[in-house]
């Protein structure tokens, strides 16, 4: 199923999401009306609370239909990568939604059809629900299967730099980035672009329960003396430490993340192993 859909063009991807969203929206102006006529009824043989008709409620549903729909377009929703919503997109959804129901309740006043007013913030509250719903569960069911073949990664650090690089991961086929490190305990259960930074206490249960393959240390924390730091708050792991390029070069150009094979355990001459020996509290790094 899953290689089924990413196999659609992006038409049929388009077209695919705006029929599901037909539906949510339908659904979504069903139940509106029944919470506020509290019963059940059917658009066939109209609205009691208001005496609308038939005629009247598939023509409000029309319009509702329209104008969420057209919003979603305008705000380019329907081009989202579903397997990389994030909250950015999240607030789009609520921004065409609350326009998208102000615009048909303004036409819908201006056609005087007879439609109680409680319904549209009732609507607007279950269709953004929806909306909101089906790209979580999309989102979800397209990166399950995925998150397990990848390379499971932390970033150490919460810098800028660190912050980069998860950006670049994300459109990554190969690597998966679970989280930040950081020496301070300030940043505890905090988040950073939607993910965990933990605390060196932290690491070695996060490691096993997050099956963590490399920890990843960014080109602005490779100084001499930081890499001894962190080599040795590290100890423990330090068989899977790595240095991590420039990221201007990254951005640049020159070093491309696809050259960053973290699937492998020789590496590229760009990268390097840190292998550390405890002897005398001195650091060995070597090339591979």
């Amino acid at each position: 199923m899953k290689d089924f859909l990413i196999s659609l063009s992006r038409l049929q991807k388009r077209l695919l999401f705006i029929s599901v969203d037909v539906v949510t929206i339908s659904l979504a102006l069903w139940l509106a009306l029944i919470i506020r006529q509290d019963s059940f009824f059917n658009f066939s043989n109209g609205y009691e609370l208001t005496g609308a008709s038939a005629f009247n409620l598939y023509s409000i549903l029309l319009l509702a239909n329209i104008f969420i729909i057209s919003t979603l377009i305008v705000f380019r929703l329907y081009r989202s990568i579903t397997r990389y919503i994030s909250i950015e997109t999240y607030v789009k959804i609520t921004k065409a939604s609350t326009i998208g129901t102000g615009a048909w309740a303004l036409v819908v006043y201006t056609l005087h059809l007879p439609f109680p007013r409680s319904v549209f913030i009732i609507f607007f509250i279950i269709s953004t629900f929806f909306l909101f719903l089906t790209r979580y569960v999309a989102r979800s069911f397209l990166t399950q299967q995925e998150e397990k073949t990848k390379h499971t990664v932390l970033i150490y650090g919460t810098s800028q730099e660190a912050i980069d690089i998860n950006e670049m991961f994300k459109n990554n086929n190969s690597i998966l980035n679970k989280g930040f490190i950081s020496n301070d305990l300030d940043h505890k259960k905090t988040v950073i672009a939607e993910l965990p930074v933990y605390t060196l206490k932290d690491i070695n249960k996060i490691i096993d329960k997050k099956n963590i393959k490399e920890i990843l240390i960014t080109y602005s924390n490779q100084s001499k003396n930081k890499l001894k730091s962190i080599v040795k708050e590290l100890d423990k792991h330090h068989r899977i430490i790595r240095k991590l390029p420039n990221i201007k070069d990254l951005a640049s150009g020159t070093i491309k993340l696809s050259q960053i094979d973290l699937t492998k355990n020789t590496l590229n001459t760009q990268y390097l192993y840190i292998k550390h020996k405890n002897i005398k509290n001195n650091i060995s790094i070597s090339i591979n």
